[in-house]
């Protein structure tokens, strides 16, 4: 194993230097939209249950036929 760092980044290869905290108009305000990391995660969270929720619709249907029987 190599001694170099990982560095997290985005998907366009930009480092990302704090992953925990989130680009805010102030303390308690909006998120910014400036804030890319934070947006390519949501994407990939929607993507993931976009997937999980196909296949959770197969596993019922295929239930129902079952039970149909």
């Amino acid at each position: 194993m190599t001694n170099q760092s990982l560095t997290l980044t985005t998907e366009s290869g930009a480092p990302v230097a704090d992953n925990q905290n989130t680009q805010m108009t102030g303390p308690a305000g909006p998120v910014l939209l400036a804030d890319q990391h934070l947006i390519e995660k949501f994407a990939r969270c929607v993507d993931h249950f976009r997937k999980a929720d196909a296949t959770y619709g197969s596993r019922v249907e295929e239930a129902l036929a079952a039970a149909r029987i």
